[in-house]
């Protein structure tokens, strides 16, 4: 019975420490000042830009799967490359964050999921996030950082070329099989 008490007394310790932690905020963006690290369309040189392109930020596992997405969609400016999703409330101030971008052409699908040109970016760290980690009120909060002091350039990819893993497979399966009667003659 003493031990339930004390679990019960420090998960309700546990609630309340994390109930009062103080939410740290980013600026979802990528530039860091004048610096733009743009992304590509899929021959790897154009820069996206305009509103037939559309960009999640996401926060994720380490395997990439999404926990959930940091503001609303934006589209990169169609002279500037630049996308901002302004400031948003993410992850426990003065910690960090593990996000992923994920862009895709809106003329060829309206969705990431149904798009046939799109990419996810590598799975990116965002540093010590803004805001008041002790909540002291005579602390004042932190400036918002940049997503885009960890983020990388990459470029969509067309979907409709990369052959189904069963096709892949069978054409090694095929190639070994070659190798193997050409050895035994």
């Amino acid at each position: 019975m003493k031990r339930v008490l004390q679990f019960g007394v420090a998960a309700l310790a546990l609630t309340q420490i994390t109930g009062q932690a103080a939410v740290g905020s980013m600026i979802v963006q990528n530039n860091n000042g004048g610096t733009i690290i743009p992304i590509f369309d899929v021959d790897g040189t154009t820069k996206l830009g305009g509103a037939n392109y559309s960009i999640g930020v996401y926060v994720v596992n380490p395997d990439g799967s999404v926990i959930s997405q940091v503001g609303g969609f934006v589209s990169p400016g169609a002279t500037n490359f630049r996308f901002s999703g302004g400031t948003q409330d993410v992850g426990i101030a003065g910690g960090t964050v593990q996000l992923s971008v994920h862009a895709w052409d809106t003329r060829t699908g309206a969705t990431y999921a149904t798009a046939v040109n799109k990419a996810a970016s590598p799975v990116f760290t965002s540093p010590v996030l803004g805001g008041d980690a002790d909540n002291d009120p005579s602390t004042p909060a932190g400036v918002p950082l940049s997503m885009a002091l960890n983020f990388k350039s990459f470029s969509l990819v067309n979907t409709s070329n990369i052959p189904e893993p069963s096709t892949m497979a069978l054409a090694a399966l095929g190639l070994g099989g070659l190798i193997f009667i050409s050895r035994r003659k």
